[in-house]
């Protein structure tokens, strides 16, 4: 402690006396003097809190005696004596701001007090708390079976148009909802465990009153967000889904993303609430196509939102901006650099600015091409611009279509509309190593996990192609992309199958076909010799077993079929193709 014996260096003399009158602030500032000027009294302050102030360091939260018995003893280098009203085991406090054992007590029993009155139920209307978002009616109903609540009994509540996870439960009698209490507080709903009050019908009231519709037009309609949609869905597509429900193409929104392309989200108007409330109960969670729709309440700002990205899209940014939506040429275009070259007549430049750098960040995946373009812009004197956005067009179009021919042979403009052979333009020689041209070689996008290779040889039976002709893409793990490519014996003959069989179904999916590189192909082969490798001579066969496999149904019959055959191996890819395709011929087209 501090006088004689224990002050420190730096302490100054005039905190030795303690402040006359005894007054609290007084004290306050002295002691957090004390604290900043002087080390040993900062440690000893710190062990007197420690030892009857709960830990609190702060002057400001004790009382006048607590502050004054350490002032005392530390000026007379006495140890401090008990501070009056400290009890062994707690802590030192008062009215004054100590946060004593008092304090602690009383504040115990309120939330107590505060918690038994949520436990004691005088109305039949219970409150629950942390529910799914997903949550039915139904599915309350059911877990609260024992005590006779119905469907029409729980009231689902919502916050801009938003499930909150809060619902209210009516019970027929008081004592059925007191049991309802002890018996279900904390039971689970899935993987969340459910928080139940008791409540009153003032509050379930409020909370059922009708509001304005999330649409925001206050006519009794609704909107409805539906996510979990095939990147490849078109509005039409989403209208026909829910064609039961009264909606056409024309009440669908299709939401895109900060890059233009499909988000998987799309914003539905029903223009009456109940077609919305029966959408929901029955379509959420159904499949479209190989995909689960998730349905959810939407509010006025995000359908505006929506709305306002699909027209951006649809617009092109500015200028005479044509084009929009999901482009399909190989290598992508980029719509925000739209409006780079000006508005008015200038639409059209703007596009092909857009679409150049959109081709030339696409086409940057690829290293060889991403060192050619570097090269590029070094010959040019832009080292580390490497950013197509930061070229002017004249500059992209060369690098993407060649130099241009010579003003003085020839004052005709040159076309900017196909590949030239001039210099070390295009970016990708048309011919590859294997002889095959770009415009022979088509993609096709969307097949289904299930496809094998004989099924993209019946769909493309008008063509006359065969197994050497196509082949299905592949993961590294063994399962399939979603993409296949085919070779044609001419270009125009690829032209005549993209624009014959472009959006045509197999299965219950509709193909994108595509133009694309060789190159793809190539590293498609390459794909399907390594599933080979991990999944056996038959792949396709392999992965179709596999699927199978996602549904109990499906798996059962799997192992059955190989016990019968005295196999007691069960992974697809350890048998013959011959095998596997017997199983599939045994079970036919079950839904598994």
């Amino acid at each position: 402690w501090g006088g004689e014996g224990g002050g420190g260096g730096g302490y100054n003399s005039n905190y030795d006396q303690a402040p006359g009158g005894g007054d609290r602030w007084v004290l306050v500032d002295s002691i957090k003097g004390l604290q900043s000027k002087n080390r040993d009294g900062k440690f000893a302050w710190g062990d007197y809190c420690k030892k009857y102030g709960n830990g609190l360091r702060d002057p400001e939260k004790h009382t006048a005696d607590f502050l004054q018995n350490f002032w005392d003893a530390w000026s007379s280098g006495a140890e401090p004596r008990t501070p009056r009203g400290y009890t062994n085991g707690g802590s030192f406090g008062g009215r004054d701001g100590g946060r004593g054992r008092s304090h602690t007590r009383s504040r115990s029993r309120r939330k107590r007090r505060r918690s038994q009155d949520k436990r004691d139920v005088t109305t039949p209307v219970l409150k629950l708390g942390g529910l799914p978002f997903s949550v039915t009616a139904q599915e309350i109903s059911e877990f609260l079976y024992d005590f006779s609540v119905l469907p029409e009994d729980v009231i689902l509540v919502h916050r801009d148009g938003r499930p909150s996870g809060e619902a209210f439960v009516t019970c027929v009698t008081v004592e059925l909802a007191s049991e309802a209490l002890q018996a279900k507080n904390g039971k689970y709903i899935g993987t969340r465990y459910v928080d139940i009050i008791a409540s009153s019908e003032s509050e379930r009231d409020r909370a059922s009153q009708p509001k304005e519709a999330p649409s925001g037009r206050g006519d009794g309609s609704m909107s409805l967000r539906l996510r979990g949609l095939p990147f490849s869905a078109q509005a039409g597509d989403v209208a026909d889904w829910l064609a039961d429900f009264r909606v056409v193409p024309a009440d669908v929104t299709m939401d895109v993303n900060i890059e233009g392309r499909p988000s998987g989200e799309a914003f539905v108007y029903f223009r009456h609430s109940d077609d919305a409330e029966a959408a929901m109960a029955r379509m959420n969670k159904e499949r479209m196509g190989s995909r689960y729709i998730e349905l959810f309440r939407a509010s006025a700002d995000e359908v505006k939102s929506a709305s306002q990205r699909a027209r951006g899209q649809r617009s092109g940014g500015g200028g005479g901006g044509g084009g929009g939506g999901y482009s399909s040429n190989t290598w992508g275009s980029n719509d925000k650099y739209r409006s780079r070259s000006g508005g008015g007549g200038r639409g059209n430049r703007d596009d092909e600015f857009a679409d150049l750098i959109g081709k030339i960040k696409g086409m940057q995946k690829d290293p060889e091409a991403k060192a050619r373009w570097r090269s590029y812009c070094d010959s040019k004197g832009m080292s580390h611009m490497y950013d197509p956005a930061r070229h002017s067009l004249q500059s992209l179009q060369d690098f993407w279509y060649g130099p241009p021919p010579d003003v003085s042979s020839s004052r005709r403009r040159r076309p900017r509309t196909r590949s030239r052979s001039r210099g070390s333009s295009p970016v990708y020689p048309r011919e590859s190593s294997s002889g095959l041209d770009d415009s022979q070689c088509v993609k096709l996008r969307g097949i289904p996990f299930s496809c094998t290779t004989n099924d993209l040889i019946i769909f493309l039976s008008p063509f006359g192609l065969d197994e050497t002709q196509v082949t299905l893409d592949y993961q590294k793990g063994g399962r399939l992309t979603g993409d296949a490519f085919a070779i044609f014996p001419t270009g125009a003959e690829a032209q005549r199958a993209i624009d014959e069989l472009n959006r045509k179904e197999i299965g219950s999916r509709y193909i994108e076909l595509l133009p694309c590189r060789v190159r793809e192909w190539e590293k498609a082969l390459r794909s399907a010799e390594d599933a080979k490798i991990k999944l056996g001579n038959a792949p396709d066969l392999t992965n179709r077993v596999k699927n199978i496999q996602k549904s109990k149904e499906g798996t059962q019959k799997w192992w059955d079929f190989c016990k019968a055959a005295g196999h007691t191996k069960f992974d697809p890819a350890g048998h013959s193709e011959a095998f596997l395709q017997d199983f599939l011929d045994s079970i036919g087209s079950g839904p598994y």
